[in-house]
C-alpha cells in the first residue's frame, strides 16, 4: 500500500508539473485494484479469528 502511495503522489506530481499525463496516474490507479481487493479479504478472512471478533 505505502508503494502505491508514493507511486501515485509521484505520478500526480509529474501531472502538476505537466509532464504526463493523467491518464497515467488514472492506469496506475485502476491497475492497482486488485491489490486492494486482495487487501480487503485478507482483512475480511484474517483479522476476525488473529484477534478473536465475535
Amino acid at each position: 500500500m505505502l508503494v502505491n502511495l508514493a507511486w501515485s503522489a509521484w505520478l500526480l506530481l509529474t501531472f502538476i508539473r505537466r509532464r504526463a499525463p493523467f491518464a497515467a496516474l488514472e492506469r496506475w490507479q485502476t491497475g492497482y485494484l486488485p491489490v486492494y481487493a486482495g487487501w480487503a479479504w485478507f482483512v475480511v478472512l484474517v483479522f476476525p479469528p488473529l484477534f478473536g471478533y465475535a
